[in-house]
């Protein structure tokens, strides 16, 4: 399997057994895979895969839709380079998508990966144990990330259930500055691959290298899991993070957006 198609076979996976997690609803086959209703949050509401032809590309959109208003929330559909028909985009913004914020996947080979071993005394880290760490983690990303307290919550809710540290695939982390949470993490671990997942520093502690140096540790512990390759969706402001770090730019995600029966 090539470096993008573990990417979005992480990214995938990961959408949907959160959303399954959620309360969602699933379709997984040759043509199409999704999950919805499972959040509030219009990222997680997310078609993941789509092997169509030119004559039933817009039926499958409609079916997508209407699961949409089905459950009344928002949702999206992640457009990879592996997606057909060719002009998907172009069928996406005729059945009333918008174009969201784009991101860029991307893989970092962990075999002979040299990780940096510069510490920083006023740094720690923790891996996610007890529902207590839990909690922790849960406000420090409500701080700031995406939707905010809404997704913070929605994703702590699903992870209570999943289960973490040591329990399966999931392995959670927070980064302490001087005994403070100001960082968090997801890795989601699949096939030999890490999926890097809510990378967020809090707005005060940014440029201070955090980031780099809770990825540095994570994906140390990940190769020891017997993880090869680490692959996360980055945005435009953190894309020089990671590729600082030796990730490589692997393939787009065009994220289209549909904003629901009230929308």
């Amino acid at each position: 399997m090539q470096v993008m198609e573990r990417a979005e076979e992480n990214l995938g996976r990961f959408l949907i057994d959160m959303g399954q997690a959620g309360g969602g609803r699933q379709r997984q086959d040759g043509s199409l895979a999704w999950t919805i209703g499972g959040s509030p949050i219009d990222y997680h509401n997310a078609v993941v895969r789509a092997h169509l032809s030119p004559e039933t590309v817009d039926d499958a959109i409609d079916e997508v839709v209407a699961c949409f208003d089905e459950f009344e929330v928002p949702g999206s559909w992640h457009v990879t380079p592996s997606m057909e028909p060719a002009n998907l985009s172009e069928r996406l913004l005729a059945k009333g998508f918008r174009r969201g914020a784009d991101e860029v996947a991307m893989a970092l080979d962990l075999r002979g990966w040299s990780a940096p071993t510069q510490r920083v005394a006023e740094l720690s880290f923790k891996e996610v144990s007890t529902p207590q760490d839990l909690e922790l983690w849960r406000t420090t990303l409500g701080a700031g990330f995406g939707a905010g307290a809404q997704e913070a919550d929605w994703v702590a809710g699903v992870y209570a259930t999943l289960g973490f540290a040591g329990s399966g695939p999931w392995h959670h982390y927070l980064t302490f500055w001087d005994g403070k949470a100001v960082a968090t993490m997801t890795t989601f671990e699949l096939d030999n691959t890490a999926g890097c997942y809510f990378i967020f520093t809090l707005e005060g502690y940014r440029k201070r290298g955090i980031a780099s140096r809770m990825l540095t540790a994570v994906l140390g512990q990940a190769r020891d899991r017997g993880n090869d390759l680490a692959v996360l969706a980055a945005s435009t402001m953190g894309r020089s993070v990671y590729e600082q770090l030796g990730f490589r730019p692997c393939g787009g995600l065009d994220i289209y957006e549909y904003a629901g029966p009230n929308g």
